[in-house]
């Protein structure tokens, strides 16, 4: 029986010459094929992008992969100590590829014969000088079929075209029970492979359990338990599923004549963040208005008050205002402080709008209101100096205190307090809520 390196032998094509942790440079051998090899037992195309090659050691071999072919312009020899030196040399044109290493290729002898098998990762690297092997077919079965068909619940994915067609088996416990991802160009067949995985899953299943051993006085059915969610957003799957009773859901249902039940996701589903991330919610107005649903929803406390939002909001966008202009220094900066003027211009005009709404039934929120509206506008006022000698009815202002500003904020908060506990929230968070059983269920 002959070993490994013994089956390798005649087929070198090249020498290792640059390795790194991810890359191997081999320069190939003049005489290596350029079109097509004819030394391992079928026809095969070399050097071609995507095609097989083992570096030998002491473990097996090295598989990898050619992920580049290019031709260089080789290094004219150095002769000055050579006696030849008289000799002049042309430069010459050498064709490199460059490797990625996969995985590791193992013989074991059974029945007098050599199997292979490919493990995954890399023992031992190649070094410089290694020579470099084109597979077998045996061994080039054995690098892309995986699994073999004679196993049971194995599933056939399709066949190898840089392998002389060898069948690519895989195992759908490891399959689906790690992340996956199919990848691929525009056009280039993803969503036909993802439709065609989970058709051949169903099938092998089905077979094998036909095949299994009966389940009681009936022979068990070649109906599978499996369950596939799939979020379809393009609308491409109803179709080919059709024959095995899917259950569809759709946002709009009945809109294409196809039916589908109305989808509806329970807002325990996820957290604030990732329903914000999922609604794609701005952080300024609508975030707030998004957590502040997922709390009433979560304590059951039904939809939200329209005049309170309207409150919620502006507190939230005058008390941010006002906090940006102490930290940027803007009521103690000339040509500035005019905008934390007309800051509390609007907030006393806002406000005083808010509590006289006929929708303020509350009188405590409305003095409170009442409270902000009066003291920005005193703020305002005390800081107005004179007449701009350039625009008549216009003012400059003088420096605002620091103090009078964090008043006016802390009676925002006031007020926010005021409109939380009317509706008997308190600090509640949108993720530590109450759940109610009744919503949950839904």
């Amino acid at each position: 029986m002959t070993s490994l390196v013994q089956t390798l032998d005649g087929r070198i094509v090249g020498t290792v010459e640059e390795v790194s942790a991810d890359r191997i440079k081999v320069v190939l051998d003049p005489e290596a094929p350029r079109a097509t090899a004819l030394n391992t037992g079928t026809p095969a195309g070399f050097p071609r992008v995507n095609g097989y090659v083992l570096i030998p050691n002491e473990c097996g071999a090295t598989v990898c992969v050619i992920s580049s072919v290019q031709i260089e312009r080789r290094r004219i020899p150095d002769r000055r100590r050579n006696r030849d030196a008289g000799l002049v040399d042309l430069p010459s044109l050498s064709r490199v590829m460059e490797l990625t290493p996969l995985g590791t290729l193992r013989a074991r002898a059974i029945a007098g014969t050599l199997a292979f098998k490919v493990q995954r990762g890399v023992d031992i690297f190649p070094s410089v000088g290694d020579t470099v092997h084109l597979p077998g077919r045996g061994q080039l079965r054995a690098i892309v079929q995986g699994e073999d068909e004679r196993t049971a619940g194995r599933v056939l994915l399709g066949h190898c075209p840089t392998a002389g067609q060898a069948p690519v088996y895989v195992d759908p416990d490891k399959l689906f029970g790690r992340h996956l991802a199919v990848l691929g160009n525009t056009g280039a067949g993803k969503s036909c492979s993802v439709a065609g995985l989970i058709r051949w899953s169903l099938d092998a299943a089905g077979m094998a359990r036909m095949q299994g051993e009966p389940a009681g006085p009936e022979t068990r059915s070649g109906v599978p338990n499996a369950r596939f969610i799939i979020l379809d957003p393009n609308g491409e799957y109803a179709r080919a599923f059709r024959d095995q009773g899917v259950r569809l859901f759709r946002v709009e249902p009945q809109r294409d004549g196809q039916g589908g039940k109305q989808l509806g996701v329970p807002a325990w589903l996820w957290n604030g963040a990732e329903w914000a991330a999922f609604t794609g919610a701005s952080p300024g107005v609508q975030r707030p208005l998004l957590f502040d649903a997922m709390r009433r929803l979560r304590s059951n406390l039904g939809p939200p008050d329209e005049f309170e939002t309207k409150v919620r909001g502006r507190l939230k966008r005058y008390g941010s205002r006002l906090s940006v202009a102490i930290q940027a220094k803007d009521h103690m900066t000339w040509g500035r402080r005019e905008g934390v003027a007309n800051v509390l211009l609007n907030l006393s005009k806002d406000f005083h709008d808010l509590a006289e709404d006929p929708s303020c039934t509350d009188a405590n929120l409305r003095g409170i209101l009442e409270s902000v509206a009066r003291e920005a506008a005193r703020i305002e006022d005390a800081a107005r100096s004179k007449a701009r000698p350039d625009k008549p009815g216009s003012h400059y202002h003088d420096d605002f205190a620091e103090s009078d500003l964090e008043e006016v904020i802390e009676l925002l908060n006031e007020a926010g307090e005021a409109v939380s506990l009317e509706e008997g929230l308190g600090p509640l968070d949108e993720d530590n809520s109450t759940l109610v059983s009744a919503q949950r269920a839904t």
